[in-house]
């Protein structure tokens, strides 16, 4: 930390004339307390905490970072599993705090502020009948949702998130503030719609165009039989087959009360009714159901299954299918664990407007990938570390093996790994090529980067 006392008067010389910020310095008690990030198996300390939301200060502390070499990370939601918002001896612009969301009834389009979380964003839309598509988890900010891509209960019905966003104003390397939009730079937009997180700049609003809900029938089913393999093969067959694009659902293995489970969350929208029989049938559910009605609602659902302060890992795989044995190896691997009464196996079925969407409009790869696996651990102690990572990576080895799997950005592990992970060779060499063009001296580095 002590060489950032080099430059401490210099940077605050340069905000002198700013004036909606607020720095933080190590050896407070409130840096100690903004330092920690969802993740707790990331403990960073950066060099100084800029709490901001404001462009042109933004601008200024790009600049600044840019010309003394100074590394940057940002903060939306802070929630990225790998702990992107931070880093040792870096400035952390914070936009944790800037959560304003505003609707324009004349436009039809919603603007959100950089910190905003998606609770803010249902609370202000569900009421007047319209959604932005996002995630699961309300307290997820919607910033590096969207910049990564985006899948949650609305999936099925309206796509990922990124495919809504249709403007942002992003502050460039240079300082540049930018408006960005298909009319002014639709190479950018294509590469801000879930093409590499915070890759090209910091994006202080972005603008999306909501849709029409409609009625919704949701919850979470846990089946009432004992076969899981056997029901789960089936569920998944109906999903490839018969789910209608109306329907998302996650079915997810947990271990409970000395046990396998299989919940089904799931979100229908529209009046669909054939679909929820089928559903009770192959689940064998024998307890009467009472679904939730309120997205609002329903969209808290999950949250306490991510509560901090927790420490994490998750590793995902996403495939064309899911075969038989492939569902067979995963449930037997996940029951040899020794840790697996703290994690859990999400299966994301990606069909209807999902796999119909036109990948030319965003980078977010994933088309032709039905199934995505996300296997996630949660635990509290430092000394458990190693045996969930282990357990983890011997799940995740499981599936995938007979074809070319792909990770989801959003969802990975790894701060500094190789964008062919995520992305095929022709959506990254454009993405290089957007990235030389916005942010030659990859300023924006702090992340699973596209020069790598």
């Amino acid at each position: 930390m002590q060489h950032a006392t080099a430059w401490r008067k210099s940077f605050e010389t340069f905000l002198s004339s700013q004036e909606d910020y607020r720095a933080v310095w190590p050896g407070s008690e409130e840096y100690n307390r903004e330092r920690v990030i969802f993740n707790r198996m990331h403990d960073r300390f950066p060099a100084v905490i800029l709490k901001t939301g404001c462009p042109e200060t933004i601008s200024t502390v790009v600049r600044f970072a840019n010309k003394n070499g100074i590394a940057l990370t940002i903060r939306g939601g802070g929630h990225h599993i790998a702990g992107l918002a931070a880093a040792d001896s870096a400035i952390m612009i914070d936009c944790s705090d800037s959560r304003e969301v505003s609707f324009d009834y004349s436009s039809g389009i919603v603007s959100v502020s950089p910190g905003a979380r998606l609770k803010d964003l249902d609370t202000l839309l569900v009421p007047k009948g319209l959604v932005v598509p996002t995630g699961t988890v309300s307290n997820t900010g919607i910033a590096g949702l969207t910049l990564g891509g985006g899948i949650g209960w609305l999936s099925g019905c309206f796509g990922p998130t990124c495919d809504h966003l249709i403007g942002a104003d992003v502050v460039l390397a240079d300082g540049t503030i930018s408006k960005v939009y298909e009319s002014t730079d639709p190479e950018l937009l294509w590469a801000l719609r879930g093409g590499g997180g915070g890759n090209f700049g910091v994006v202080t609003k972005f603008y999306f165009k909501p849709q029409k809900l409609g009625k919704i029938t949701a919850g979470n089913l846990v089946s009432g039989g004992q076969d899981i393999p056997e029901i789960l093969n089936r569920f998944i067959d109906w999903l490839t087959h018969k789910c209608p694009r109306e329907l998302t659902t996650a079915p997810l293995l947990r271990h409970r009360d000395g046990r396998l489970v299989l919940e089904v969350g799931y979100c229908l929208v529209g009046h669909t009714t054939e679909a929820m029989i089928e559903m009770y049938d192959i689940l064998q559910i024998k307890t009467p159901h009472l679904p939730v009605k309120d997205f609002t609602i329903f969209q808290r659902m999950f949250d306490g299954d991510f509560e901090a302060p927790r420490r994490g890992y998750w590793k995902s795989t996403y495939i064309p299918t899911l075969r038989s044995d492939e569902i067979d190896f995963l449930t037997l691997e996940y029951m040899r664990s020794s840790k697996k009464e703290n994690i859990t196996i999400t299966i994301e079925h990606l069909g209807g407007a999902f796999e119909e969407r036109d990948v030319k409009k965003s980078a977010f790869p994933l088309k032709g990938r039905l199934f995505g696996i996300l296997i996630s651990g949660r635990w509290c102690h430092t000394k458990d570390d190693r045996v969930h990572i282990e357990c983890i990576r011997n799940i995740a080895n499981t599936i995938g093996r007979s074809s070319k799997v792909f990770e989801y950005y959003n969802y990975s592990q790894d701060r500094m790994g190789s964008m062919t992970q995520f992305y095929p060779d022709n959506v990254i060499s454009r993405l290089k090529r957007i990235k030389k063009r916005v942010d030659p001296n990859n300023l924006f580095c702090n992340n699973p980067n596209i020069f790598s």
